[in-house]
């Protein structure tokens, strides 16, 4: 079933994680076409080939969305092991239902693409919150992780 929160939730959320060490505004949220070619250059993973691509949500009110409807795909198990601190980490990969404009960063240079494709990084939290959102990415729409 999932984590079921709804659009203001998942952005107080994702503003709560931020102050934890999460950093989805600062890298995946509205970042300039240069911005997007420099870190898709610059990055550790682009000097070793792995990288093929850096994505990143038009606007919070995309990545608040997106955020809500990658949460509920979230496996009730590993949630339960997260907020239980059985496990520090985990990844949800997901489609959503609702498809959003991403930019993405490709060796050919910038595009716009609808996708619904998602990878979200959730940690364990020792504070009030019983998890935060570490890092989440809009992937492309081809892309089947």
């Amino acid at each position: 079933m999932g984590h079921i929160i709804d659009i203001g939730t998942a952005r107080q959320l994702l503003i709560d994680s931020k102050r934890l060490g999460g950093h989805v505004d600062q890298r995946h949220t509205g970042i300039s076409n240069d911005g997007l070619m420099a870190r898709l250059y610059n990055g550790d993973g682009a000097r070793n080939g792995k990288v093929q691509w850096i994505s990143a949500f038009l606007n919070m009110s995309d990545t608040a969305q997106a955020a809500a409807e990658t949460l509920r795909t979230w496996a009730d198990d590993k949630y339960n092991a997260i907020i239980n601190n059985r496990i520090p980490q985990d990844e949800i990969i997901a489609d959503t239902n609702s498809m959003f404009q991403a930019r993405f960063a490709f060796g050919s240079g910038v595009r716009t693409l609808r996708t619904n494709k998602t990878t979200m990084i959730v940690r364990a939290t020792p504070e009030g919150l019983r998890f935060m959102i570490h890092t989440f990415f809009p992937r492309p729409p081809y892309d089947n992780a």
